[in-house]
Parts: C-alpha cells; structure tokens; sequence
C-alpha cells in the first residue's frame, strides 16, 4: 500500500527516541533556569536588611532546589532507552595524542588489559574509542581530517552526552559562583564546585570525531559562548586559592575513591587544549568563535601560539599527591 521508500528503516526508531528524548530534556532545562533564577532573585526582592538568617536559609533552599534538580536529571537518564544510556559515575578520558605525555606523566586511561570505560555501552564508547584508534590518533596529530565525517548516530549521541552534561553544568554553576565571591562556604558548596568542575570537561562534542563534523553540530554559537567559559573557569581553577582547594579535593578522591590518580587533571588538560583547537578551527569563517578568540588569546596567550606544546598547559593538582598526614 505504501511505498518502500516510505517505510522507516532499522535505524528510525533510534532516531525519533532522540527526538523524544531533547523535548524532556528542554523541559528540565527551563526547570532548572526557572528555579535557580527564582532562588538567586528572591533575596533581592524580599523587603529590609539581608541579614545572615536570611543568607543562611536562601542557601538552603538553594541546596533543596539543586538536590531535587539533581534528582529529575538522573531519574530521566534512567528512562532512556537501553541504546542512549551510559554509566555517568565512570570516569572517561580521551585518549592522549602521541606524545602528549611524558614518561614522568600519569596516562589518563587504564593499564593494559584492564577495561577502558567498564559499564559503558559500546554504542557511547565509540565516541570516546573510535574502532580505528591509532587513526584518530595520528589524525589529531597531524591535523589531517578523517575520510569520513562522523556517523548521524554518533553525532546524535554526542549531542546528547553534552547537553546532559551542559545542564548538570547549569545546575551546579551557582556553586563556583559562591566558591568565588563568598568567604563563609558550606561542605554543600565545596561538593557543588566539585560536580561542575567534573561534569565541564570532556565534553563529545570537542572530542575526535566529532570536532572535525561541526558544520552538522546545530547551534554552533551556543556551544562556542559555554566552551569559552569553560576555559574562564578552568583558569581560575589554577588562579583562585578556593578554587585551588576544590581541585585538590577532586585529585585526592580521584586517588583513593576511584583508584585513577590523575584522571580529572589530565581531562582538564585535555579539554583545554580540545577547546582552543575548537576555536582555531573556526576563526576564519565564524564571527562569533572570532570574538571568543580574542578573548581566550589573553587568557591562555602560550596556547593560543603553539597549541600543541603540552609545556603550556597547567597543572590543577600534583598527579603525585602528597600523603596525609596523620
């Protein structure tokens, strides 16, 4: 009755979950905008003095409010399907391009034999593990693109795991907000920090194959304005003695939680070098990415000159910590 070009292939309902799946996650991001913006607003418009009472329970309800949002992201990630799932508590890295690391230098991805990203399904590895490893690697290296744009499937996926963490991002940026500008800061802001510095780095989009696709990424001058205040915020991760402290809590819990010293550092590292390689990329024929460009040019100028000299990307932690004393 119906043509055969018009029936859906294999691959179609894959494709209409993902459709499915960007309206509810719309959903949870006007949530997340409306409650932080009523909780951030109602200090100021609530009548006399701001006295330490009222700082002290607009904090708390701010912490209820993250707590909950918290809840919804991860109550809908559980209801994914089987095939857009992934393990958010594994720790990935990318892999390192040849020569990245010195022989002093922690690799950020497991010993041989041991699992690269356990718990992960294949379908999300491949955006981090391409089959082909050796060629991305060499593909980076050289900045010879691939042969082949990436996958409709993997850009979607892609997509998808950024704007998770792009949101998580949200949710949790109030707290650098308070590490920053506050002196009085609770165990919750400490821990709130923590989560947006770990959730910003590593995003897919940034990451082989998918940075050499961009063209088919929607939206390019949203991501480009939220990848520049990555790299401000990652710099005052090395610059602001708070944020100092919540980067050694990461490297310590990194260490003796998840047995993989070095990890988030080398993600950080990774990530800074990803976003500066993003902008390059785009300098020529992008107005906006022009103008972050000149903006992250003052703030990492050795990378913006040699953006492949590993020299010139900082450290957040010793990758040996320190043993406590005690």
């Amino acid at each position: 009755m119906f043509s055969e070009s018009l029936v859906p292939d294999t691959g179609y309902g894959l494709y209409e979950e993902h459709f499915y799946t960007q309206i509810s996650m719309q959903k949870l991001a006007l949530d997340i905008h409306r409650t932080l913006s009523t909780a951030s607003t109602r200090p100021a418009s609530t009548p006399g003095l701001f006295t330490q009472t009222a700082k002290e329970k607009a904090s708390h309800e701010l912490h209820v409010a993250v707590d909950q949002l918290q809840s919804s992201l991860n109550e809908w990630q559980s209801q994914l399907m089987e095939g857009l799932q992934w393990n958010a508590n594994q720790i990935t890295t990318p892999i390192p391009f040849p020569g990245q690391f010195s022989a002093s230098y922690p690799a950020p991805y497991p010993t041989p034999g041991e699992e690269r990203m356990e718990g992960v399904m294949s379908a999300i590895g491949s955006v981090y593990f391409p089959s082909n490893q050796f060629m991305a690697q060499q593909q980076i290296a050289t900045g010879v693109l691939p042969t082949q744009p990436a996958s409709p499937d993997t850009i979607l996926q892609a997509l998808l795991r950024t704007r998770s963490s792009y949101l998580r991002c949200l949710l949790y940026r109030p707290y650098i907000y308070r590490v920053v500008h506050s002196d009085k800061l609770s165990s919750q802001d400490l821990v709130g920090a923590e989560e947006y510095l770990r959730q910003c780095v590593c995003w897919p989009i940034i990451m082989n194959p998918i940075c050499h696709s961009k063209r088919l990424i929607h939206g390019l001058y949203f991501w480009s304005h939220n990848l520049m205040g990555i790299l401000i915020i990652l710099r005052l991760a090395i610059t602001h003695p708070r944020l100092q402290a919540v980067c050694l809590s990461i490297g310590k819990k990194d260490k003796e939680e998840f047995n993989r010293p070095g990890a988030w550092n080398a993600q950080a590292r990774q990530t800074i070098l990803l976003c500066v390689e993003w902008f390059k990329s785009l300098v020529d024929n992008d107005g906006d990415a022009r103008w972050c460009w000149s903006i992250i040019q003052g703030i990492y100028p050795e990378l913006a000159l040699s953006p492949t000299n590993m020299r010139f990307l900082p450290e957040f932690y010793p990758t040996a910590m320190p043993p406590q004393e005690g």
